[in-house]
């Protein structure tokens, strides 16, 4: 695994509230994603997994590790999107597997829509 740099990222509220302005939504069982054309050259993640989520930290930082590397690992074909992702409380319950498979499904539906 590799580190996940700041230009992949949204750092501030401002990038945040830009994205939630007019965001596209995605759903699936486990997750939300919001998602924003951009004017960068590059695809962006934003995190945003609440407590209600999980109340356990340990549990919230394992399902960003996943989104994290899912993101990494397709971000070259990805287009120019800033994407929040929200998790959804069932996210505690599943297995790394089955939420690492519905967030590279929802990544791929992304890249369908957008290209």
């Amino acid at each position: 695994m590799s580190t996940f740099a700041k230009p992949q990222r949204l750092l501030c509220k401002a990038q945040f509230d830009w994205v939630f302005a007019d965001a596209t939504k995605f759903s699936s069982k486990h997750f939300t994603f919001l998602v924003r054309l951009n004017l960068r050259q590059r695809a962006r993640l934003g995190l945003a997994i609440a407590k209600k989520a999980d109340p356990r930290a340990v549990g919230r930082n394992r399902v960003k590790r996943l989104l994290r590397e899912a993101f990494r690992l397709h971000l070259p074909l990805l287009p120019a999107l800033d994407v929040i992702v929200l998790a959804k409380p069932q996210v505690r319950s599943a297995s790394s597997e089955v939420l690492l498979a519905e967030v590279e499904q929802l990544l791929e539906t992304l890249k369908r829509r957008a290209g």
